[in-house]
């Protein structure tokens, strides 16, 4: 397995399409990252709404209203660090072509993993100056499914990027929902 492959693990297909997230093959270190992040979230979560909560009588409810916002950007993100963005398109090989094209336009340098004929891979580990990317797709019949991760330089996977990945695949998905028509209209002239 090459060294940028280790970051992120790999992903299983099946279990992807049947539950419509993003599923992993997991291992041991995977289970204790995981494990590790939620606990330190948690522990975040409820000592800081204890603590807001414990600051009322001084200083008012803007305390626990801050907390309450934090807590659930981190619900959220952590809802959304898995979800797909489904798009239906214009068969399999149709969609692979125009994926890749899509994918070309919003970032430069992709290598895709060809391991398997029904999922396109693209991971980038972080630099000094940016963090990495996971980008997976998969085709199923006549569908597609989007999905971005952040990888940073100490942990595999960021927990709290899902936002911002979910928007990004919402504008792939766009971008490649134009390709596909644009094709069609060229075919039915």
């Amino acid at each position: 397995m090459d060294e940028v492959e280790k970051l992120v693990p790999d992903v299983n297909v099946e279990k992807c399409l049947k539950k419509e997230r993003l599923v992993y093959v997991k291992d041991g270190w995977f289970w204790f990252e995981i494990l590790s992040i939620s606990t330190l979230l948690i522990i975040e979560m409820v000592g800081g709404s204890y603590g807001a909560i414990q600051t009322i009588p001084d200083n008012g409810y803007w305390a626990i209203v801050l907390m309450l916002l934090i807590n659930v950007f981190i619900i959220a993100n952590f809802w959304l660090l898995n979800t797909f963005v489904k798009v239906k398109g214009m068969g399999t090989l149709r969609n692979k072509e125009d994926a890749i094209t899509t994918l070309n336009f919003f970032y430069e340098d992709l290598t895709f993993s060809a391991s398997k004929t029904n999922m396109l891979r693209n991971i980038k580990p972080s630099t000094f100056s940016k963090w990495g990317s996971a980008l997976t797709d998969i085709f199923n019949n006549d569908y597609v499914y989007f999905h971005r991760a952040t990888i940073t330089d100490r942990i595999s996977i960021s927990p709290l990027s899902g936002i911002y990945n979910y928007l990004k695949c919402k504008k792939i998905a766009e971008h490649f929902q134009q390709i596909q028509q644009s094709v069609a209209k060229a075919e039915s002239v």
